[in-house]
Order: structure tokens, then C-alpha cells, then sequence
């Protein structure tokens, strides 16, 4: 019998619980229109996740920035919330600042952090900005990003490089 359970595969799945088994008898005793599951009222609530991304992004550097020495200021998560959370240029221009703070008060940058960054500065076309915190290890303290990083990475620098070049001759010619 016990061999036999184990050649059986397990039957049980979300649409045959008893939530789902629930909702299908209440659908059968009101007339529901499955076309209208999804009511526009519901889009217009506000989301859940909690405010404005500046305003995180701010109090995740004034952790960062000004440390009361609270456990709160050391999570390693606090570097890679700003990080996340920028979303200009500017923003990436001051992260820089807010790196180098971070390693002043005694902590290192992760390998998965220093991708972020790396990763975070492409997306924003600011490759000269990743490069710039990359190759300076001193002070940004970035460790080595993946292959394929540093390859995407080396490609949006010539990319820019390029861009520049063509444009400095059509504003000669």
C-alpha cells in the first residue's frame, strides 16, 4: 500500500480547495458576470506600498547619511534601497556622495550591490557615472561585477563614445 502512494501523484491543487470550492458556490447562487471580475473602482485605491519614492529614497539616506548608530542604520539593505529607488540622473550623481559615506562609516559595498549600481546607472544612460564608480575602488569600494555586467558595461561606454565623436563632427562640419 505505501509503494502505491508513492506512484500516486498528489491531487491537490488552488482550484480544488476549499476557498475555491466556497466561491464557486457563491458564484452559483448569484448571477456574477465573469466578464467584470476585475472592477475599475479597485484601480483607483491607492497602493499599498507605502508613498512617495523620493521621500523613501530620502529617509533611506538620512539613515545612510546621518547614523545614530541604531540597527536600522547598519542593514546592508538600506545602500540597496537607494540605489533601487533612484530614478534620475541626479539621483545617481548623489548616490556617489552617499557610497562614499556609507564606506566612511565602516562598511563595504556587496558584490550584489555593486551590480545594482553598475546595473542601475546602464538603465539610466549614465554609463560614465557606472564607470566612474566602478574603476575607482578607493573610494566607492564597488567589488567585481559579472561577465556579462562588465561586457554591457563596456559596450554602453564605446556606444557613448561613439555618439559623442558623431557628434562633434556634424557640429564641425
Amino acid at each position: 500500500m505505501l509503494a502505491l502512494r508513492r506512484l500516486l501523484p498528489a491531487t491537490r491543487s488552488l482550484h480544488s480547495s476549499a476557498i475555491a470550492w466556497k466561491g464557486k458556490a457563491a458564484a452559483a447562487d448569484e448571477d456574477v458576470d465573469m466578464d467584470d471580475l476585475f472592477d475599475d473602482s479597485v484601480a483607483d485605491l491607492p497602493s499599498s506600498g507605502g508613498g512617495d519614492r523620493s521621500a523613501r529614497r530620502a529617509e533611506f539616506i538620512g539613515r545612510i547619511m546621518n547614523p545614530t548608530h541604531g540597527r536600522e542604520e547598519h542593514r546592508a539593505g538600506n545602500l540597496r534601497k537607494v540605489v533601487q529607488l533612484s530614478d534620475s540622473p541626479e539621483q545617481l550623481e548623489e548616490l556617489g556622495r552617499v557610497i562614499q559615506q556609507w564606506r566612511v562609516n565602516g562598511y563595504g559595498v556587496s558584490k550584489q550591490t555593486s551590480a545594482e549600481i553598475v546595473g542601475r546607472c546602464i538603465n539610466l544612460g549614465r554609463a560614465d557615472l557606472a564607470d566612474k564608480y566602478y574603476r575607482n575602488r578607493a573610494d566607492y569600494g564597488l567589488k567585481h561585477v559579472s561577465a556579462h555586467m562588465a561586457t554591457k558595461l563596456k559596450t554602453k561606454l564605446a556606444e557613448a563614445k561613439a555618439s559623442q565623436a558623431s557628434e562633434v563632427s556634424e557640429a564641425s562640419a
